[in-house]
């Protein structure tokens, strides 16, 4: 039998009800819509726990296809368009792409004192601080998975 991959339909809808709470509450309709974020945190660590337990071979350069070389390109297209654009500096920018790209924004953000629910920062990387700590949590999780499994 081949090895089929599950598609789980219910977290589709709960991907949609998370967005839309962002949605709303960037929007300014809803208070605490942040909450969501958590939501995509527990759905990452059940599919990558999943995947662990399937013992994919190939788990880091899956999450380097899903991951990394997206955000590779976002942070490539956005500076591209900055860098055209006169008023935005390209300096300016570096740390933070930088941070972006070394999956390291979210400690980056801590260390300049930026706050995230901040409504006046005008930043194009202000929301990479996700995807930085799911690549932290990526990196982590398999080593911690086979350590926890050794001990049972």
């Amino acid at each position: 039998m081949k090895n089929k991959k599950i598609f789980y339909k219910d977290i589709n809808f709960i991907r949609i009800v998370s967005c839309l709470a962002i949605l709303l509450y960037h929007l300014g309709i809803l208070k605490g819509g942040y909450l969501a974020v958590c939501t995509f945190f527990v759905m990452s660590g059940f599919l990558s726990s999943i995947s662990a337990f399937k013992k994919e071979k190939s788990y880091y350069l899956n999450r380097l296809k899903k991951i990394y070389i997206p955000l590779v390109i976002v942070i490539l297209c956005t500076v591209f368009v900055a860098s055209v654009l006169p008023q935005v500096s390209w300096l300016n920018m570096k740390p933070e792409s930088t941070s972006a790209l070394l999956g390291y924004n979210n400690f980056w953000q801590l260390g300049a004192n930026l706050d995230y629910f901040s409504r006046h920062i005008d930043s194009p990387f202000m929301h990479l601080w996700y995807v930085s700590i799911l690549m932290q949590f990526e990196l982590v999780f398999p080593i911690l998975f086979l350590i926890l499994k050794k001990i049972g």
